[in-house]
Parts: structure tokens; C-alpha cells; sequence
């Protein structure tokens, strides 16, 4: 946005008696026009970023029974949607891993899924 605002205060129109300021650093439009491309290529890697970060990580308790007794077990999901479809994968256990850590994996998960990391 920044980036944006700073080529639209660069190109404004001269007040008369002045002259025009040039758009960019370098002269003419091919200037202009490179400094339009790196906005829109950091808007869409602003997109991708929060396509990324776009999901839920939640815990899950799964409570085991057997004759001495019950159990509760907890462990680390995430959901997301990909396209009509809300996925939910299993992270681990919230013995072996925290919050942040379920959620860098839950990142990269997403990344693989959606086909932007290899």
C-alpha cells in the first residue's frame, strides 16, 4: 500500500509555473510502468501470505475407556478450506509440541496441499 501511495504522490499534476516531476527515479514511463509491477507483485505475494495463514489450529481431547478406567488424550488439529471443502489434518500431540510449533507445521501442511511448496 505504501508503495502504491508513493507513485500516486510522485506522478500528481505540477501546480502551473512548475515543473513536472518525473514518476520513479529514472525518466519516462517505462519507469512508472516498473514501479507499477512491483506493487502488483507484492500485492500478490501478500496474498499468498495470507492464504497461508488463513487456518484454524485447534486442540482435540479424545477421552479412551477400558475396564481400569478412562484416559483423555490431546492432540493438535487444523482446518482449512480448499474450495467447496473444509480439510482437517492431524498435527500431534500437545505433549510433544506447542501452539506455535502446531502452527508452522499446520503451514506447511497448507503450503503442500495447496500446491505452493514442493
Amino acid at each position: 500500500m505504501e508503495v502504491i501511495t508513493g507513485i500516486i504522490q510522485e506522478c500528481q499534476v505540477p501546480a502551473e509555473g512548475r515543473s513536472a516531476p518525473a514518476c520513479g527515479s529514472q525518466e519516462g514511463p517505462e519507469a512508472a510502468r516498473g514501479s507499477r509491477y512491483s506493487a502488483l507483485a507484492e500485492s500478490e505475494a501478500l496474498k499468498v501470505q495470507a492464504r497461508l495463514e488463513d487456518l484454524n489450529v485447534w486442540e482435540r481431547e479424545l477421552v479412551k475407556e477400558s475396564k481400569i478406567g478412562s484416559k483423555t488424550y490431546t492432540y493438535w488439529m487444523a482446518s482449512w478450506r480448499e474450495g467447496d471443502k473444509t480439510r482437517n489434518v492431524h498435527l500431534g500431540s500437545t505433549r510433544k509440541m506447542d501452539a506455535e510449533a502446531a502452527r508452522q507445521k499446520a503451514r506447511v501442511m497448507k503450503a503442500e496441499a495447496l500446491g505452493m511448496r514442493e
